[in-house]
């Protein structure tokens, strides 16, 4: 890239895809993002009855990040270290589909931060 880049972040802990949804669509930026990435909510692992639930809650809020920029990617969600992984397994696979379905691309990290690399993780 030509010139400086710039990072912004905003992040509401806690949230779950729906109220992150929320905070998007009143979201006042200074300037213009060249792209954004969104984080897949791992909050809806415990905010969400099902894996279809917590599929149509991520499409509404990837529809809302994609309805005020054009430049959109998605990241996977960070694993936890508690709860059942296969559960997780099943949220990421079903973030994926809802990606791919809208067009934005989805990339897989945990390769990068694996559950079973311990020392990668705060205690």
């Amino acid at each position: 890239p030509v010139g400086v880049l710039a990072f912004g972040v905003m992040s509401t802990p806690g949230a779950c895809a729906d109220l992150l949804r929320l905070e998007v669509s009143q979201a006042v930026l200074p300037r213009e993002p060249d792209a954004v990435c969104v984080m897949a909510p791992s909050n809806n692992l415990t905010a969400s009855r099902t894996v279809e639930e917590a599929g149509d809650a991520f499409e509404r809020y990837l529809l809302a990040v994609l309805s005020r920029w054009p430049k959109v990617f998605c990241t996977a969600m960070i694993p936890r270290l508690v709860g059942s992984w296969e559960r997780q397994d099943l949220f990421q696979q079903e973030y994926h589909r809802r990606s791919a379905k809208l067009g934005v691309s989805y990339v897989p990290i945990h390769d990068h931060l694996s559950r079973f690399r311990l020392k990668l993780w705060c205690r």
